[in-house]
């Protein structure tokens, strides 16, 4: 039996990566982890229970250090081994630029940045007992300059650096570490806006279009199996800004 952990997955790209998991390994057991919604979250648990997956869901503030190291000793007192890593939480905030508040960056970038780096810490020796995998949800926004979020922007440049330094890191333990950085995508965080926005960005993709989620989830499953992938942020955006 397989182990894996998904991180803010209960909506979007983490509950798709998470149902793929489930797809893909269907004796496996997924540690699916939520914030705050829970109609959502007793929607996903009738769900799980309904197709008998084994999934262990629970309500954690990945934005706390002392809930992330208290979720890590959860985990690690049900399994003895991981087999993934899927390191997806991430928050913005969208303000200009002279209305930068100092607790708003840090707060974005202890959790997008800094609290997943302790989660591998804590759950290194399950992921070497396995030849684990951990996988960053990095952002396109990580590569070129978008004028929705700074503190996003720079936490998911700072993801895509980090996974390059964390080979060498990683190696002697024989984990593999990548990322997966998506394009705009159809999820959650987009639903409410405006037509026009939505029209303009597709105008900016070769494919002329927005991912859905499931398309996204197919490189999470990917970059698990080949197992000469290391080191590397796939990018998966449709061709933005090829025009």
């Amino acid at each position: 039996m397989k182990n894996f952990v998904v991180t803010a997955s209960t909506k979007g790209i983490g509950w798709s990566v998470a149902k793929s998991l489930f797809e893909k390994y269907p004796d496996s057991k997924v540690f699916i982890s939520y914030s705050h919604d829970e109609i959502t979250a007793q929607d996903i648990k009738t769900y799980c229970y309904n197709k008998s997956f084994n999934v262990a869901l629970t309500k954690v503030d990945l934005s706390d250090y002392n809930k992330v190291i208290s979720y890590c000793d959860f985990i690690k007192s049900s399994i003895n081994s991981l087999d993934g890593l899927i390191l997806n939480v991430g928050v913005g905030y969208r303000v200009d630029f002279v209305e930068l508040d100092l607790l708003k960056w840090e707060n974005v970038l202890r959790t997008n940045v800094t609290l997943p780096l302790f989660m591998i810490k804590e759950l290194l020796y399950l992921l070497a007992s396995n030849n684990g995998v951990v996988i960053f949800t990095g952002s396109l926004m990580g590569d070129v300059p978008h004028s929705g979020s700074l503190a996003y922007g720079v936490s998911k440049s700072a993801v895509h650096g980090m996974v390059k330094n964390l080979v060498k890191f990683l190696s002697p333990y024989k984990i593999r570490v990548n990322a997966v950085a998506p394009g705009f995508t159809e999820t959650y965080w987009h639903k409410d806006k405006p037509k026009e926005f939505l029209e303009r960005i597709s105008n900016k993709i070769a494919v002329h279009r927005w991912a859905n989620a499931d398309e996204i989830a197919d490189a999470y499953i990917f970059l698990l199996e080949n197992s000469y992938m290391n080191g590397e942020v796939l990018h998966i955006n449709g061709g933005y800004n090829y025009f």
